[in-house]
């Protein structure tokens, strides 16, 4: 294949190393879309000089950059240079997705007032039926001036009859949620204490199994973070049990809709890995959660990459694949083989109690949404008993930290 080289792209092409194919081996199973609005569905031996290439700084990495400004696809604002799944899967049937990766770059222009700004989607998952909407959307955002930026999740429910009354949760895995925001539109929050670089690795593990979605994150130098969420029964059917991060975030819009019962129960899904750029040129008075007012030079690709309008991920390593089945006690299972921990009843409808070998430093307690629903920190027993009484009918996770900074998962079930 002959290549073109432009002026905007030369230093990353002087490390070129082949095409990205080289790097993973998983391009057949996917098409891409590019950040002039393009799709390509044959990747194997495929590079485009502007939006997907590779690059070798002591490792080999395929490139994701995208403008903040350019082709877009029907559905979206926001371009991007992203991944599209052919296999689809349900989430009874279930479906893996892995990725190690380092986010470069994300736009240093737009609204700090707008959830959406400095931000970039890393990782979906994608509904195909119904409302078509995203059970999943991981997000790398940092403000400008920052050195650490946040990485959270967002949960899109599938409405319950008109889709424009949709909504996002957003939960944080390093650093903030996108509920997190300036308070004027130049105005940025402090940085996050437990924050990751730009450049920085970490990797990220999606696992449908049997209708559940767990979320595994892991970073050498970060707490490895893992969460729970069902795809099969919603935890959002009823207008009381909207978040109050959603009915604060969403007040602009009046979106404040419920999901349906079963979620997004037999609707087919795809996964989506890549550069998706959540920050666009539209104008925030329009819409203060998705137009960021970002700077767009015309949608001229050179100038927006020369001034900082555009996003640019890299991985090194991903994989996809079937779900797999996830141990009946544990979400994610610490090194050790023994568990130093008895937590009894289980099912349990009033108390849990806990007895330790390490004497315990703190518990949390969530629903399977990822929120908290109580947690108690500064602890230095080996006995507890935790009240659960008030607590709806369903299953939650307990994690428990000894004082050797150990951490472990244990599902508990509510009758």
């Amino acid at each position: 294949m002959l290549a073109i080289f432009c002026l905007t792209n030369l230093q990353a092409q002087d490390n070129h190393s082949g095409y990205p194919s080289d790097v993973l081996s998983y391009f057949e199973d996917w098409k891409i879309t590019l950040g002039d609005g393009s799709t390509v569905n044959n990747l194997i031996d495929y590079e485009h000089e502007d939006y997907f290439y590779n690059t070798n700084d002591g490792n080999d990495w395929v490139v994701y950059k995208t403008p903040n400004s350019g082709g877009t696809t029907p559905n979206s604002s926001n371009t991007r240079s992203e991944l599209r799944q052919y296999d689809e899967w349900t989430p009874e049937t279930g479906g893996k997705l892995t990725g190690s990766l380092k986010v470069m770059h994300v736009s240093t222009t737009g609204n700090a007032m707008v959830p959406a700004s400095f931000s970039v989607v890393v990782g979906q998952i994608h509904s195909s039926e119904g409302h078509e909407n995203e059970p999943l959307k991981i997000f790398y955002k940092k403000f400008p001036g920052h050195e650490k930026g946040s990485v959270f999740w967002n949960y899109e429910i599938n409405t319950e009859g008109d889709n424009d009354e949709r909504w996002d949760y957003s939960t944080a895995v390093w650093g903030y949620d996108w509920s997190v925001v300036g308070s004027d539109s130049s105005s940025y929050p402090e940085e996050p204490e437990e924050g990751i670089a730009l450049g920085e690795e970490f990797s990220y593990e999606v696992n449908i199994n049997e209708g559940i979605m767990y979320l595994t994150f892991t970073s050498e130098n970060l707490p490895t973070k893992t969460f729970i969420k069902s795809l099969t029964t919603s935890d959002f059917s009823t207008y009381e049990s909207i978040p109050s991060q959603v009915l604060s975030i969403f007040e602009s819009t009046g979106q404040d809709g419920t999901e349906q019962a079963n979620a997004y129960a037999g609707e087919s899904q795809y996964f989506k890995q890549g550069a998706y750029n959540q920050t666009n040129g539209k104008d925030p008075a329009d819409n203060m959660i998705w137009n960021t007012g970002a700077q767009t030079y015309n949608g001229d690709v050179e100038l927006q990459y020369a001034n900082g309008s555009y996003a640019e991920v890299w991985f090194k390593a991903a994989s996809l694949g079937e779900g797999t089945a996830v141990d009946s006690t544990f979400t994610k299972l610490p090194a050790e083989s023994a568990v130093p921990f008895i937590i009894y009843p289980n099912p349990a409808s009033q108390t849990i109690h806990i007895e330790t070998v390490n004497k315990l430093k703190s518990y949390a307690l969530y629903n399977i949404s990822g929120q908290n629903m109580q947690a108690q920190s500064s602890l230095a027993d080996d006995k507890l008993s935790i009240n659960i009484s008030a607590l709806k009918s369903g299953h939650y996770i307990l994690m428990v930290e000894d004082l050797k900074q150990k951490t472990y998962y244990q599902k508990i079930l509510k009758p």
